[in-house]
Order: structure tokens, then C-alpha cells, then sequence
């Protein structure tokens, strides 16, 4: 995989994401992500993000009901926070990176 490229797989009930997720990548990898039936998002190896990547996580929420995010970069904690969604969503304190 390129270091600009995103990629996603899902682990049982874990979607474990990959690489960039800004608009364009989004805009693609949307209609194809597993969004019900996942109890934890993996966003350890994510490099980079913009506000776009909120959508992929209200998607799968609003499908699968509360999910925990594990790997919490700095970058996506400011957009959570920025959105008011600190409180959306169960934050995996222990994963956290900056």
C-alpha cells in the first residue's frame, strides 16, 4: 500500500482503516464500508484526515449503534471536538497517539 493510499478491512467487528481519509478518498471508500453490525473503529494506521472522515464515522453509528474508536490521533480528536462529537462516541483512551 502507498503511504497516500486509504485502505479498510474489517476484523470481525472492528473496521480498521488505513492511510489518507479526506474527501476524495471518502467519497469512494463510503457506499463500500461495512457500516452495521461494528462495534469498534481502528484508526491507528491513518495518516492523514480532514472533516470528511466524520461522515464515515456518523455512517456506521447511526447503523451499528455506539462503536469505540481506537487510535485516536490528535488530528481526529480536534475535528471530534470541533464537531461536538467527543460525547458521540466511546474514545479507547489507552490507543490514543498524537
Amino acid at each position: 500500500m502507498a503511504t497516500n493510499a486509504h485502505a479498510w478491512r474489517q476484523q470481525e467487528k472492528t473496521l480498521i482503516l488505513q492511510g489518507f481519509w479526506l474527501r476524495d478518498q471518502v467519497a469512494l471508500a463510503l457506499p463500500l464500508l461495512p457500516k452495521s453490525g461494528i462495534a469498534s473503529v481502528d484508526m491507528q494506521a491513518v495518516t492523514q484526515v480532514d472533516s470528511s472522515l466524520m461522515t464515515v464515522l456518523l455512517s456506521i453509528r447511526s447503523e451499528s449503534g455506539q462503536i469505540v474508536l481506537r487510535g485516536v490521533s490528535q488530528q481526529v480528536g480536534s475535528l471530534l471536538t470541533l464537531y461536538g462529537l467527543n460525547d458521540f462516541f466511546i474514545q479507547d483512551e489507552a490507543q490514543n497517539s498524537a
